[in-house]
């Protein structure tokens, strides 16, 4: 972290950057340049809130759910997937954290262009209970408190190339608050989904990029303190100087994914379809998913009552980072990335609804629960 000192000649910034900064300045480009092998980047990119999954049923599919996702949760994780779309529909999630942190999450889309392309838009928020400030003479804790969120606004359109091959694209707005201190950027997804038969059944392929954009660089008012060096020689009577702490900036979370979807079952009462991908994002090693879900009516649409369908999801994440979790002291990282849940869909005359929940595994973390609900009108 570099200090600069304002209002001074360039005399005064090499000593006081010798005299008070604990770390020295080149020491830390080292950490930010590139992530070694196998070795976690976790901390050191900027908006990691972006990467939390949005969505009770893909997360209960273990997150592989890129190139299966057709409805308005593709907001997060495919934005091509907004192009199986037929109606409008409006989407909200809470995503229960670890430490009593809660994601909620909504979001709305609706076809255009005579439903050759579809819009949406959404907005999430990350937020934490009051934390202490610790300082150095009070290591546990004082009495002062702060407050920590994070948030981001995103634009969405996916467009029908052909009947087997869509394309979508994001931009969102995301900004982080930890105590008075913000970091701003833009971030961009793109996404293609080709879709056909295979075998008489349906089969889908997936491409996307997530969170391409601009690098993360705080700001605010707390960088600026007023400090003097213990043996400053120049002035000795002029008391303490101007300082602003300089952050280094901190590159997002991309993530590149591919994935691919097949139908083992599909007719009119009921549905299986599997999808396996494999997710390279920058500050990991690259991670593995497998999913399922299956689906059956238990009403049809035309008996003339409500037509309902219910859903049973399961899938796995294998996530390696710098941990030997086969020496790990806690048994239960042995089913970290694990997940699991159902859903039920009612389509009444003018509208329908969805209802879903995802367990999702977090090994020595424990489990956290995911609720979403959908309206389609």
């Amino acid at each position: 972290m570099k200090k600069l000192w304002r209002g001074a000649g360039l005399s005064f910034v090499g000593a006081l950057l010798l005299a008070a900064s604990p770390v020295q300045s080149q020491e830390l480009p080292e950490i930010l340049q590139g992530r070694e092998e196998d070795f976690s980047f976790i901390g050191n990119a900027g908006g990691e809130f972006l990467t939390i999954p949005v969505g009770a049923r893909g997360v209960a599919m273990g997150q592989a759910f890129t190139a299966v996702v057709d409805d308005i949760s593709a907001l997060w994780w495919n934005p091509a997937g907004l192009g199986f779309m037929r109606s409008p529909a409006a989407f909200f999630t809470n995503v229960n954290l670890p430490l009593d942190v809660q994601y909620n999450y909504a979001g709305i889309g609706a076809p255009v262009f005579g439903g050759n392309g579809v819009v949406g838009g959404s907005f999430g928020l990350l937020s934490m209970d009051a934390m202490q400030a610790t300082e150095i003479e009070q290591p546990g804790g004082s009495s002062e408190e702060f407050d920590s969120w994070s948030s981001n606004v995103q634009g969405s359109y996916a467009h029908n190339i052909s009947d087997r091959f869509t394309a979508g694209a994001s931009v969102k707005w995301a900004h982080e608050n930890i105590f008075g201190v913000t970091a701003d950027a833009f971030q961009f997804d793109f996404g293609t989904n080709y879709h056909t038969t295979f075998a008489g059944r349906g089969i889908r392929l997936a491409f996307v990029v997530q969170n391409l954009g601009t690098n993360f660089k705080s700001s605010g008012s707390r960088l600026s303190v007023a400090a003097r060096p213990p043996e400053f020689p120049v002035f000795p009577n002029a008391g303490n100087l101007p300082l602003e702490f300089r952050t280094e900036e901190f590159r997002p979370p991309t993530t590149l994914k591919t994935a691919l979807a097949y139908y083992l079952v599909e007719n009119e009462s009921s549905s299986f379809i599997v999808n396996g991908e494999f997710a390279a994002p920058r500050q990991l090693e690259t991670t593995y998913s497998v999913g399922g879900e299956w689906t059956q009516v238990l009403v049809p649409a035309n008996n003339g009552g409500v037509a309902t369908t219910v859903a049973a999801r399961a899938g796995y994440t294998y996530q390696t980072d710098e941990e030997d979790l086969d020496e790990s002291p806690n048994d239960n990282d042995v089913f970290r990335g694990l997940g699991f849940g159902a859903g039920l869909q009612f389509d009444f005359t003018s509208f329908g609804s969805s209802f879903d929940y995802a367990y999702r595994d977090w090994g020595r973390l424990g489990g956290t629960n995911n609720f979403s609900v959908s309206v389609l009108f």
